[in-house]
């Protein structure tokens, strides 16, 4: 997270800011040094990612593990460090909540309380400037447990809670089909994914587009993966290996590359079944084209729209094997045996 920071590649005060100063609040390494208790991984791991921390402070004891997934959309999206964190980050785990889907909404309730749109009254008293971490503890709480206004209203989500803030609401909310984007900037095109969180049907996830196709559904680590990588050469190369070791196949890399193509086609077909439309969803938020950002080294970043609508376009077919406008395409969908799909999405004009 410290990196991505810093190469304005993760948000930063509701992904406003360039580098800011709070980015050196959060420093891995001091918090290892300051509060690790051991370091482990699964069995033969070369990773070993799971670094567990304790703290004890005058605002009582903390443990946990920091993951992206539970602290990347905080941490300096809502202007605080890795010690702000250590406090909180056990009761996203005690809660059951996503840090990152969370972190975004509160980061976008700061912005709204900033400018006026929402009020203290709204928030049951909370006076929720940046970087109160005691302020933010007690909105997750609300959001949680469904109380007060803005409590209720965040937690069914950025569409729904837009039609309690307000169309002024809506420029401020870094969302992407509906889920928040702060981690990995969508601006950033080397470290960023906007490509991939604005062509998702699944939201603005890691699990989004056709690489995770393969590697969700066969429940692959990320971290995990570099090393494979190293040692076989492809992600489709080891994820046959493990295959057919463990359950006596005896796939080819073809046949590991349809599975994931077949898998990512079906997923998304269920998608447009249920209502999602790549003409109407898919997108950038407009302060991707407004709002440039800089990175630590003076590095900017921000799309133009002709530069999206061109690079968009290229990733759809070359990447993700879809047509240009991002719909189905009949051959594939046939190819790998998917052709079931094609009457029933074909009223829908889902299929290219």
């Amino acid at each position: 997270m410290p990196n991505l920071l810093r190469y304005a590649a993760e948000g930063i005060k509701n992904n406003h800011l360039s580098y800011d100063k709070v980015v050196e609040r959060s420093n891995a390494l001091e918090h290892q040094l300051k509060y690790q208790v051991w370091v482990a991984g699964c069995p033969g791991c070369a990773a070993a990612c799971f670094v567990p921390f304790f703290k004890n402070s005058d605002h009582g004891a903390f443990s946990g593990e920091f993951r992206h997934d539970n602290t990347g959309n905080f941490n300096a999206n809502i202007m605080v460090g890795y010690e702000e964190m250590a406090e909180m980050n056990h009761l996203l785990n005690e809660l059951g909540m996503d840090g990152e889907e969370l972190g975004g909404l509160v980061a976008w309730a700061m912005d709204m309380y900033e400018n006026g749109i929402i009020t203290k009254d709204d928030l049951g008293g909370i006076d929720l400037v940046w970087g109160d971490i005691k302020a933010t503890i007690e909105l997750v709480k609300n959001v949680a447990y469904r109380k007060t206004k803005v409590g209720n209203a965040l937690a069914d989500g950025y569409k729904r809670a837009f039609q309690v803030f307000g169309d002024k609401s809506i420029p401020l909310a870094w969302q992407f089909h509906g889920c928040s984007g702060g981690t990995y900037d969508a601006r950033n095109r080397d470290l960023g994914r906007g490509l991939e969180y604005a062509t998702s049907h699944n939201g603005a996830r890691m699990g989004a587009g056709l690489g995770p196709a393969l590697t969700e559904a066969a429940t692959i680590c990320q971290f995990a993966e570099p090393p494979f990588n190293t040692i076989w050469g492809s992600e489709a190369e080891f994820t046959r290996a493990f295959l057919n070791a463990v359950c006596g196949w005896n796939l080819t890399v073809d046949d590991v590359k349809t599975i994931q193509l077949r898998n990512y086609y079906f997923n998304r077909a269920v998608s447009f079944r249920e209502g999602y439309h790549p003409a109407k969803d898919d997108g950038l938020p407009e302060r991707c084209f407004t709002e440039p950002i800089k990175d630590k080294y003076g590095k900017q970043w921000v799309w133009t729209k002709e530069e999206y609508e061109t690079a968009v376009k290229k990733y759809r077919t070359d990447t993700l094997k879809l047509t240009a406008d991002g719909l189905l395409p009949r051959d594939g969908l046939v190819k790998v045996g998917l052709d079931f799909v094609i009457p029933l999405l074909e009223p829908m004009k889902a299929i290219g």
